[in-house]
């Protein structure tokens, strides 16, 4: 018994091991939900450079309850910043043949968006022809569900980046390094 404290006395001795700051965290980028946004564009597209395809939008709908994951390799339309019905903004508007998805990003401000217009703005856009598809994604989970009107649900970026690595095998063998590298720079960001 004497050598096992010993034994947890040495290594309570032993020197943290110092965590190096992330790109994003030195340039200051996590404090802007705009930049967050605008890299979350980026990677939802399919078709743009990353060379991850489909994986972070498939990953981000398979999220929802009761939504089948639609195929999401081509045709995808993204929409930073959309303009609302009554004049307010969401931060991402992604348009897919089968589906219409609307995501408020919260990084540190606290939810405070108008969800009846953007809900209202994101069905119109649907129609009948198209689900919609309503989320907050935030670092923490809305503490207050009574906020969550109109059709939203909520997803941490804990969870959306969990489905992403659930996936990313099937995804890694055509991923562009230099993009590849800047996710998981964006994702140790947002997860701290």
């Amino acid at each position: 018994m004497i050598e096992y404290l010993n034994l947890l006395l040495k290594f309570q001795a032993l020197p943290e091991t110092p965590k190096t700051r992330t790109f994003m965290e030195v340039s200051g980028y996590p404090h802007y939900e705009n930049v967050s946004s605008n890299l979350l564009a980026f990677y939802f597209d399919p078709e743009e450079e990353h060379g991850l395809g489909d994986l972070l939008l498939t990953s981000f709908i398979s999220l929802t309850p009761k939504v089948n994951v639609p195929d999401c390799k081509t045709g995808i339309k993204i929409h930073p910043q959309y303009p609302t019905d009554a004049g307010g903004f969401l931060d991402l508007l992604i348009e897919g043949e089968s589906f219409i998805l609307g995501i408020e990003n919260k990084i540190y401000h606290h939810l405070a968006n108008d969800l009846v217009d953007y809900g209202k703005t994101i069905d119109g856009i649907a129609q009948p022809q198209r689900r919609s598809i309503k989320a907050i994604l935030s670092l923490q989970p809305i503490r207050e569900p009574a906020k969550l009107v109109a059709g939203f649900v909520n997803h941490t970026y804990g969870q959306l980046w969990q489905a992403v690595r659930d996936r990313m095998g099937r995804y890694i063998h055509t991923a562009n390094p230099k993009w590849l590298t800047y996710l998981i720079d964006f994702m140790e960001t947002t997860t701290r």
